[in-house]
Order: structure tokens, then sequence, then C-alpha cells
């Protein structure tokens, strides 16, 4: 009887120290990818495709904004600041944006409750960010890819890029990049129909001036991620190629499960291609509405530069989108000559 019990406590304690092995190897770990931008550019057809592949886990809440939380970035995050009162009170865009966040997850957790998904949720929204904070978003994800996409963090600095390399220094990066007239027209779009509601935005967008359109298109945090030419430069400084998947929005309507597989073999999860659940449509898709002549020729004047230099650099898809400024009725004569020709004075507003 008595080594029986030994073998039983001894079986116990082998138990106890697998156990704890275990629980130490489901440490929280940074996660393994994150997609910087840009936005309006396929992001949310490259988060909803990667969810649905056995071997990621992305957190439910879409774009986490930990790295861009500094006031220093246009329209700093939600999470800028901790203080109870200002996100429950504050009249301030971060905090509106934070009661909005927090307002879906309630709902969501009444219509469809979840203990699992509750835990994530008080984590989110309640605990002061931190690294150890960021980590714990990814628990659940343990044995899994994990990652986050977060269109904003195009926009981090280069002292910020490095700090993010020595915070996690095998980390794998998805940029997507679109033709920035139409990004910038799709955010405009985006935007009225996000305010104004669906029905009325197609009225509302006609309603506005010129000048207000103008004003909107050229809005500072459209130009920052716009800039595709300035955050390549800031990125592959840091981060080298093999850790930099650079893509484009065009190739979601032209060849998805293509470029799906090439996402995939980048990640270095199974290469499937689109799942079944998968969609090779653009998703969150705005309205139909036409941009103005003068509005386009406007921008193409402002983006031509860079994108003329881009394609002499790369060619490929800037090439391209440099050729249908050449086509457009109303382009402006400095983007029609190439790049060696075209001033460079033009500044992002």
């Amino acid at each position: 009887r008595h080594q029986a019990v030994t073998r039983v406590s001894l079986c116990g304690h082998a138990q106890r120290v697998q156990w704890r092995a275990t629980m130490a190897n489901k440490t929280p770990h940074f996660p393994r990818f994150l997609g910087i931008g840009a936005a309006r550019a396929g992001t949310t057809w490259l988060s909803k495709n990667l969810i649905a592949h056995p071997e990621v886990w992305i957190p439910r809440i879409k774009e986490l904004h930990y790295f861009t939380r500094s006031a220093k970035y246009v329209g700093p995050s939600q999470l800028i600041d901790a203080d109870p009162f200002k996100r429950l009170f504050s009249r301030a865009k971060p905090y509106r944006q934070y009661r909005h966040v927090a307002s879906k997850a309630v709902a969501s957790n009444i219509v469809r409750p979840s203990l699992r998904k509750l835990r994530w949720d008080a984590n989110y929204l309640l605990r002061k960010p931190s690294d150890d904070w960021y980590k714990s978003l990814f628990a659940q994800g343990y044995g899994k890819v994990t990652g986050e996409i977060t269109p904003r963090y195009s926009m981090l600095d280069a002292a910020d890029i490095r700090a993010l390399k020595a915070l996690i220094p095998d980390l794998k990066l998805i940029f997507i990049m679109r033709e920035p007239v139409d990004r910038a027209w799709s955010l405009v779009k985006y935007h009225t129909k996000k305010y104004d509601g669906k029905r009325s935005a197609t009225t509302s967008l006609s309603a506005l001036s010129a000048e207000e359109l103008r004003r909107r298109a050229f809005a500072d945090v459209i130009g920052r991620q716009s800039n595709y030419e300035a955050i390549l430069e800031r990125w592959r400084a840091v981060f080298p190629e093999e850790q930099l998947l650079e893509i484009f929005y065009d190739e979601i309507s032209e060849q998805p499960d293509a470029l799906m597989r090439r996402i995939q073999s980048f990640l270095g999860i199974q290469v499937t291609g689109l799942p079944d659940s998968g969609t090779r449509q653009k998703v969150n898709g705005s309205f139909e509405e036409p941009i103005p002549d003068d509005l386009r020729a406007e921008l193409i004047a402002h983006y031509g530069p860079m994108v003329a230099r881009l394609s002499d650099a790369e060619g490929g898809y800037f090439t391209r989108w440099l050729d249908s400024y050449r086509l457009a009725p109303t382009s402006m004569p400095a983007v029609v000559a190439h790049s060696a020709g075209v001033s460079t004075e033009t500044a992002l507003p």
C-alpha cells in the first residue's frame, strides 16, 4: 500500500511539473505579425481571410492602436490615456472613440454572451496599456501565429519603428498600398457614410462645397498614410526585406487567391490560398460616387511626383498608377512628364 501511495504521489508530482512546464510555455508572447496599413486599402479583406486560416489568431477588435497611442500622431487612438474619468466623460475625439469601441463590445457580449470574449474585452478596455498588457491580448492565440492590423501604424516615426524592432526583433510586417487619389476619395466617402448614414451619404456629399471636399481629401491623416515613399523609407531603414511584405490593393481584385498564397507563405503558415469561407471581393466598400474632376486633378498634381519617383525605382503598380494619371482628362502637365522632370516641392498639407 505504501508503494502504491508513493507511486500515486510521484505520478501527481510529475503531472504538476508537466502542468507548470506547459503553463510556462504558454506565457503570452508578442504578435508574430502586424498589418501596418493603409486604411481603405484592403486591410479588412486581409483580416477576414487571415482569421479564417486555422493557424492564425487575430484579436476580435481589428485595430488595437497600441503603438500609435501617443498624442504626436494625427488622430491619437482610444488608448492615449487610461484615466477612467476622461474615458467616461471627456468629449475629446480619442475618448469618444474609446466609448464607441466599448459600447460595441458590450452590445456584442449581450447579443452573443461568451466568457472568453468578455475576458478579452475587459482586459483591453479596462487595464492600463503597457508592453506586458499588449502581450496579454494575444494569450488566447497560444499555439497559433498571432497578429493584428492597425493601418495607422504606417505613420510611426523612425524612433518608434526602431523601438518596435527592439521590442519584437522577428516581427513580420504587411503593408498594403492603394492608388493614393482613389484612396483619398474612398476615405472622404467612408467618413461621410459613417457620420451621415448610408441613405443620406450621397446627398450629404453632393451638398458639400468644393472647398470642403478639398479640405477632407487633403486631411493630414490621409496624406501621411498615402506618402508611400516616406513610409517605405522609414520602415525599410529598420526592418530587413524578408520581414516586410509590400502588396497592392489592385491585387485583391485581380488575383486574390495568388495574393493570399503569397501572404500565407510570408507568414510561414500552410499555403492554402483563399479559404472556403473567404472572399474574392473587396470588403467594407464605400458607396458609388465619382470624384469631381477638379478635385481629382488637384490630387493627381499632389501625389503624382511621388508616384513617378516610385515608378522609376520599382515599376509595377506604381507605373500603372502613373499611366492612369497621364490618361486622366484633367491631369496636370507636371505629372505627365516622367519623374526626372517632375517638381518635388509639393508638401503634404
